[in-house]
């Protein structure tokens, strides 16, 4: 049972599995699937942590969030064509360290209060490399665009001065909060909240697209304003144009 347990790398636990150390782990229930070999669906749990080492705000949240998707934001990469070019695009923070890599990507984490909310697919859809999968797949119906995955590269824009143009140490691009939106249908998100809102970026997000409420939070007053100034800029705008002015 301890050799199953430690190989549960995914954190999934199948029926039988749980079945065996149900009381010696905290789970909750992720839905059923299909299994080669069994003629009925078979119910498959994430294993949250062994029973005693879960605190009980965690144990509160797993009945309000699931975690649906795991995304990976691309900031630089660098790739090796056949030709033997390399091909480099993107900004990223460089470490200097003699342990350390530079880290181009980070996760994000897309929770739904239930996990299985139907997202818009192809609205970060891209076309297929190899044309004869248009043909070879059914559910294409004849239409040359896939599922992205959960790889986005979306680059800082490249900036002149930090202080003017991104002034906060941790933000993100304004594309990364608006593929989010679109993942999750355009028509269908009617209101957006952002609980660390920094220089509103994601605010600036929701306004491109339309976005009836949008609801920030932050608490430096010079972010804040920062963010106020910003949103104010691209009201400026017509819905759906880019394009905030650096701080003065």
């Amino acid at each position: 049972m301890d050799d199953r347990l430690n190989d549960a790398e995914d954190e999934s636990l199948a029926e039988e599995t749980y079945r065996l150390a149900q009381q010696a782990v905290e789970v909750r229930e992720l839905d059923f699937v299909t299994v080669v070999g069994k003629t009925e669906p078979v119910r498959i749990f994430e294993l949250l942590g062994l029973v005693g080492e879960i605190t009980p705000d965690t144990l509160e949240l797993r009945d309000l969030f699931v975690l649906q998707n795991t995304i990976h934001w691309i900031k630089s990469i660098s790739i090796e064509e056949k030709n033997g070019q390399i091909v480099s695009r993107g900004h990223f923070k460089p470490i200097s360290s003699r342990r350390f890599l530079n880290d181009c990507h980070e996760y994000v984490f897309h929770f739904t209060k239930s996990g299985r909310v139907e997202i818009d697919r192809l609205a970060l859809g891209v076309p297929y490399q190899d044309k004869s999968n248009i043909a070879r797949w059914s559910h294409t119906s004849g239409r040359d665009r896939r599922c992205r995955g959960n790889t986005w590269f979306i680059p800082y824009e490249t900036i002149q001065s930090r202080q003017k143009e991104r002034p906060h140490p941790a933000t993100f691009p304004v594309g990364l909060a608006e593929w989010c939106i679109k993942l999750h249908g355009v028509s269908r998100v009617q209101t957006m909240l952002d609980p660390f809102l920094g220089i509103g970026n994601s605010a600036v997000a929701a306004r491109n697209y339309g976005v009836k409420e949008f609801i920030g939070f932050e608490v430096d007053e010079t972010y804040l304003a920062e963010a106020q100034r910003r949103i104010r800029a691209q009201a400026s705008l017509p819905v759906g144009q880019a394009g905030v002015s650096p701080a003065r």
